[in-house]
Order: structure tokens, then C-alpha cells, then sequence
């Protein structure tokens, strides 16, 4: 991002941007200071679809197909070209917007989580209808050991993670001063551990379909398609680890064997 006199000009790509082709406006993270530290001199900056709301340039948006699952959404790459927009554009503090990116990641965090609870959640509710209705040797396979423990230990795990949303989602409403360094910690936990967990309870859902698991009917394959983003967008699995061992490294011993244990 280069600032002239009665604007600020963009210059690159950015590629896998969710809906697109749909959006009307864009939040744009661009670097602004090329000899800042890593990390730091980046700048969020409105773009407007509307050609009309630019000052000179070009907005390119190129729609990427065939993904493996969250098909009904449209993925897409941005490509600028010397677009100019106006310095009003500028949204929050220059040299602050992996700040303000940061700040609106521990929110969206918990509602990625939240994708993959309802993903497991509706993968279990067919397994389980399922293994009611469907009858083997006279009786229905929920009674079958091999079917009924699965299921079983599958309600277990998603109480698990159910709950563990919720407290995230929790600690992030009631933000107060105490909890904001360890906040982080928390929707970091939910952004890896639930979608981890939902990718093996779905899984499981399909085994107990059987072979029918495998067919597009069921509707408990897409669900497994669709939960394998959860662990990519918004920070990988990885990057949520290191945060969390980041702030582990650095908390009160004390603090977490009398607060969070």
C-alpha cells in the first residue's frame, strides 16, 4: 500500500477470499510500511466493490471452483491493480491492522468452532436415527454392542467440545479486564480441539451408515467434506497451538493451578 496525496494505491493478490463474488465491500490487511518489523507497519483499508468509489485502478476477482466441501459458498481471489482508494477508506489506527485483525479473530475463532459443532452435531443426529431404525436379526443395530458403545462414546465427545464452545463463547461476551490475556487461550483451544474432534465423531458417523455412510444420500460425507476447512480458515490447527504455548510459557503458575485449573 503507497500513499499519495488524495489516496492510498494497492498493489497485489489476495487469494481464498470467502464470498468473493458475492461481497460489497472488502477489509483489506495491506503492509504499509515495507521496512517495518514483521508483523508490524500493516494498515486496514475499506475497498468497495463499486468501481465508482475508486479514484483510478482496477479490483479483479477471479471465483476458484471445485472445492472439496462449503460448496454453496464462493471462494474466490482479489487482484488489484494499481487500485487507488480514498484515505477516508482507512479503518482503525495506520500501522495498527494486524491489531484490529487479531482482535476480531478471537471472535470469529469461536464461531469457526461453532461450524464444526453443528457439522458433528448433525452427523450424529442421522448416525443415531439411523442406527435406531435400521434392523439386523430382528432387532434394531443401536442394540448390537459394536453400534450402541460407538454412539455412546460419540455423545460423550460432543458434549465435550458442545460445552467447551459455549464457555469460550462465554469469556469473549463477558470481556472484562482480567480474562482479556487469557482469551486467546480459550478460542484457540475451540478453533483446533472442536473441529479436530468433529472431523473423528463424523467420521465415525459414517461407519456406523456402513457402507451407505458412503454414499451422497446419507448427507454425512459432505459433512465430513465441509468440516475439513474448519481446520484451515481463520488460523490452521498449528498456528492455535502456538498460541496457545505461547501464553502457557508466559502464565502465572499459581494463576493457572488456583484460575483455570
Amino acid at each position: 500500500m503507497v500513499e499519495k496525496s488524495d489516496g492510498f494505491v494497492l498493489n497485489g493478490t489476495k487469494i481464498f477470499t470467502t464470498n468473493a463474488a458475492y461481497a460489497d465491500y472488502f477489509i483489506v490487511l495491506a503492509q504499509d510500511d515495507p521496512d517495518a518489523a514483521p508483523g508490524k507497519g500493516m494498515t486496514t483499508i475499506l475497498v468497495e466493490k463499486d468501481p465508482a468509489s475508486w479514484l483510478s485502478g482496477s479490483l479483479e476477482i477471479n471465483e476458484i471452483p471445485h472445492k472439496m466441501g462449503i460448496r454453496t459458498t464462493s471462494s474466490g481471489e482479489l487482484v488489484f491493480h494499481e487500485l487507488k482508494v480514498p484515505k477516508k477508506n482507512i479503518v482503525g489506527e495506520r500501522g495498527k491492522g494486524l491489531n484490529t485483525v487479531l482482535g476480531f479473530l478471537d471472535e470469529s475463532r469461536i464461531e469457526i468452532a461453532a461450524q464444526a459443532l453443528g457439522n458433528a452435531e448433525g452427523a450424529f443426529l442421522k448416525a443415531l436415527n439411523h442406527a435406531r431404525e435400521r434392523r439386523q436379526f430382528q432387532k434394531p443395530i443401536i442394540d448390537f454392542q459394536a453400534i450402541g458403545h460407538r454412539l455412546g462414546r460419540l455423545w460423550s465427545q460432543l458434549m465435550s467440545v458442545k460445552y467447551l464452545t459455549y464457555f469460550a463463547a462465554w469469556m469473549c461476551d463477558q470481556k472484562n479486564e482480567k480474562d482479556l490475556a487469557i482469551l486467546p487461550l480459550f478460542t484457540s483451544m475451540v478453533k483446533h480441539h472442536v473441529p479436530e474432534t468433529a472431523k473423528k465423531i463424523i467420521d465415525e458417523t459414517i461407519t456406523v451408515f456402513g457402507g451407505y455412510g458412503y454414499f451422497l444420500e446419507q448427507d454425512v460425507e459432505r459433512r465430513y467434506r465441509d468440516n475439513r476447512i474448519v481446520e484451515m480458515y481463520e488460523g490452521t490447527v498449528e498456528v492455535q497451538l502456538n498460541n496457545m504455548v505461547r501464553i502457557l510459557k508466559k502464565l502465572n503458575m499459581d494463576f493457572i493451578d488456583s484460575s483455570l485449573l
